[in-house]
């Protein structure tokens, strides 16, 4: 049945679908932590306390079901995002913006799995100095904070990268919200969230690229576009 599915098309059911559970597993996630905070705590947060390794004196308390919901619906994205880069390929081989958009889909591979180590050392006391801190536990910090940073880069220049596959308004639109992506994602890298806590700048960040896969992944799916989607108008078919 898939295979009958021209690839753009396809494309965009999995990030449609990818996207979709990863915000309805969020907000659940969110809603099922005890006491957690939109402003004060990263989206992170939900699956393990990732700064802890990196700045003890803590404990690694894993709070569930939000845990397991938050990574289950983080590696559900993960597979569908791999999967639309690979659709994307067939359907734009010369184009920047698959390439572009797979080393999004390669960086969130990494997020589900940095927090193995936390699961392994769940529940304990965590003491300073750090060279006290479990080697796997500084590592699963250091990838996943790596990795976020990558992921919120290379989403918000995929959006960016889109507008080329579009028509209008989307065109305009697109770039817009890949835009407030990097910028945020440069403030909150140099600690500077507006008033909007650490979690509220970071969801700055998150928000407009769920926004664009969700509108990109709707348009692919509902365009007449047989092989590959129209080009807008004014802008040029060929790209690096």
């Amino acid at each position: 049945m898939l295979k009958d599915i021209p690839p753009p098309r396809l494309a965009g059911v999995m990030l449609f679908i990818g996207n979709t559970v990863f915000v309805l597993g969020l907000t659940v996630a969110e809603s099922v932590f005890p006491g957690y905070s939109v402003s004060n705590d990263f989206i992170s947060d939900l699956g393990a306390p990732i700064a802890v390794p990196l700045n003890p004196p803590g404990r690694l308390t894993i709070h569930q079901p939000a845990s397991i919901i938050y990574i289950l619906s983080l590696s559900i994205l993960t597979v569908l995002s791999l999967e639309a880069a690979l659709q994307f390929r067939k359907a734009f081989p010369a184009k920047k913006f698959w390439k572009v958009f797979l080393v999004f889909a390669a960086g969130l591979v990494a997020l589900p799995l940095s927090y193995i180590p936390y699961y392994v050392y769940a529940g304990q006391q965590i003491m300073q100095p750090i060279s006290n801190v479990p080697a796997p536990l500084i590592a699963g910090a250091i990838v996943h904070d790596a990795l976020s940073g990558l992921v919120f880069f290379f989403g918000g220049l995929s959006a960016i990268e889109s507008r080329r596959l579009v028509m209008k308004p989307l065109d305009r639109l697109f770039p817009i919200a890949g835009t407030i992506a990097i910028g945020a994602a440069v403030l909150s890298g140099v600690g500077v969230n507006l008033g909007l806590g650490p979690g509220g700048i970071e969801r700055i960040v998150a928000y407009p690229i769920l926004v664009w896969a969700l509108a990109f992944g709707g348009y692919l799916i509902g365009t007449n576009v047989g092989s590959v989607p129209p080009f807008t108008t004014g802008h040029s078919t060929s790209q690096n």
